[in-house]
């Protein structure tokens, strides 16, 4: 990392550090809005950043009979001590953060036409030449193609978060499976599903389109829209889960178990194959990090009735 780099880093970190002491007002929320925007590098600092504090958070299942959560002991937060007195102490704790814990902290910037992917267990965050930012989930391969007319973004398998920089000159576009989101300034997520490609909108709206659908959808906020067949299919979803991974967490609320086994396998180097069929349309309702995998997998497996079979060397059973 050169010492441009570690400078933007620290300073992402003494901004993340400032919002966790609290008391962070309006003014300054407008100060880090403008330092975000003057760099795709601050961009992709920041958001690295904000993936490594949330690596010391824990928040409790959404369904604690889907975890044991005495398997794995919560992680201290800095929520939960006791509160700074002071921006300099807060700004201390950052700088040793950023010591301690960025080694692996490289600020990427993409340029027009990259091919990018990601390995089971890896999670990217990234910076495009037009200053969006995208981050990419385990087991995940894209194409970006940035010019002064367009940009393009092709997700050939995976999961992707995107917060686009606005320009209405360009339209972000995301194609995948045949479905297409397009959008000028906003942040959604598109991933691949058993059920059929989806896009989740956070912020903003997006225009979902689709080859062969008969219609095309403005979703907006809360709203995730997926292709079945031919059909664009709404429906609500908690905004909470969308790309929680991001946070190096995973959540599921009443998401079938075969979308369970999909996400798992994107972060889970055995791998997990599921034996009997029927138990793929089971309900599954848990909130989990990625290191308690196999912790939440056991407990999943016994909520549905089901036998876990484990060897080394080879994928998870559940049967």
């Amino acid at each position: 990392m050169t010492a441009l780099e570690t400078d933007i880093a620290e300073q992402a970190m003494q901004w993340l550090a400032l919002k966790a002491g609290g008391d962070f007002d309006a003014k300054q929320q407008k100060t880090l809005d403008a330092w975000l925007a003057a760099s795709p590098d601050h961009a992709a600092a920041y958001a690295e950043g904000e993936a490594l504090w949330a690596q010391l958070a824990w928040s409790p299942s959404l369904n604690a009979r889907s975890l044991d959560l005495a398997a794995a002991p919560p992680i201290a937060t800095p929520a939960r001590r006791q509160k700074a007195r002071s921006v300099p102490h807060w700004a201390a704790v950052a700088a040793c953060l950023a010591v301690v814990c960025l080694a692996p902290f490289a600020i990427q910037r993409l340029t027009a036409g990259r091919a990018l992917a990601t390995e089971v267990g890896e999670i990217r965050h990234l910076a495009l030449e037009d200053g969006s930012r995208v981050s990419l989930a385990g087991a995940t391969r894209m194409k970006t193609l940035i010019t002064d007319r367009a940009r393009t973004v092709t997700l050939a398998e995976g999961d992707a978060y995107f917060d686009v920089a606005h320009d209405t000159a360009r339209v972000f576009t995301v194609n995948l499976e045949g479905l297409k989101a397009e959008a000028v300034g906003t942040a959604f997520e598109v991933r691949a599903t058993p059920a059929g490609p989806q896009v989740l909108v956070t912020e903003g709206k997006v225009r979902i389109s689709a080859r062969g659908a008969r219609e095309v959808l403005l979703a907006g906020p809360g709203e995730r829209v997926t292709l079945v067949g031919h059909d664009l299919r709404r429906a609500r979803f908690d905004l909470t889960s969308a790309a929680a991974w991001r946070r190096q967490r995973l959540v599921f609320v009443d998401a079938p178990f075969s979308d369970v086994v999909v996400e798992l396998n994107r972060y889970y180097a055995p791998g997990v194959v599921v034996e009997r069929p029927a138990l793929d349309g089971r309900r599954v309702t848990a909130s989990f990090a990625v290191d308690q995998i196999p912790q939440a997998l056991e407990s999943m497996t016994r909520e549905m009735g089901a036998h876990l079979e484990r060897s080394p060397g080879k994928p998870d059973v559940v049967d």
